[in-house]
């Protein structure tokens, strides 16, 4: 039945599909509104494509953050498809708030990265709900040295793909205790503080001795393996 629901949701999706426009271009074109700096509006029957960035990076040659924090973004589905072409929506290394509801997500993820040291503890905030997560790279959503400050709910994931191990935060290596095919991993670090904000997600994956196991729906991933 769950299955046949997914594919339901997926078809209604596709078969309205117009063209093609890119999440970046969304993004930088997007005005202000209901408070927030970014407030993006997707249209019903567009599919839009690639990743998105917002926040800095990591320069592990200079252990430095680099680049600014963003603005605080809202994206509003409308049912579209997000096709991230095998990319990420990445939220990191910022406090700014970050949201994204009613809308299919593919080829991809969305992570939430904070950092916490002896002189700096910086959390993105966020909400993600209404949000279905079809065949995703990697997990459908994965938090980093976040806690409370990210909530998800109302949201189906389905089948993320098992991709091989992660890598550390911060310098970038594989990790064997990081392995990806998870729907949805949280950060350990995160319970240093309150935990995220988890409550009424469908969690599904289509081979049944996967489906038995509760890893593959949720994981606790220690942010330094």
């Amino acid at each position: 039945m769950f299955r046949k629901l997914i594919i339901v949701i997926l078809l209604s999706v596709l078969c309205s599909i117009g063209f093609a426009v890119s999440l970046e271009y969304a993004y930088d074109t997007a005005t202000s509104g209901e408070g927030f700096d970014k407030y993006i509006v997707l249209e019903a029957g567009t599919v839009y494509t690639g990743g998105l960035h917002i926040g800095q990076t990591f320069d592990n040659e200079t252990d430095t953050f680099v680049g600014d924090y963003g603005v605080s973004t809202k994206i509003l589905g409308n049912g579209a498809l997000l096709d991230l072409q095998h990319e990420q929506i990445t939220i990191a290394y910022t406090d700014i708030n970050f949201e994204i509801s009613d809308c299919v997500i593919i080829n991809g993820n969305i992570r939430f990265v904070g950092r916490t040291d002896s002189t700096n503890d910086i959390f993105p905030s966020g909400l993600v709900e209404y949000v279905t997560f079809y065949n995703n790279d990697d997990y459908g959503i994965r938090t980093l040295a976040c806690g409370d400050e990210i909530t998800i709910r109302r949201n189906i994931f389905y089948n993320a793909i098992y991709t091989g191990n992660d890598f550390l935060q911060y310098n970038g290596e594989v990790n064997e205790f990081l392995p990806t095919g998870v729907n949805f991993s949280i950060s350990f670090q995160g319970t240093l503080r309150p935990m995220s904000q988890i409550y009424e997600n469908w969690s599904y994956f289509s081979r049944s001795t996967v489906n038995q196991d509760s890893l593959y729906h949720f994981a606790m991933y220690c942010d330094y393996g």
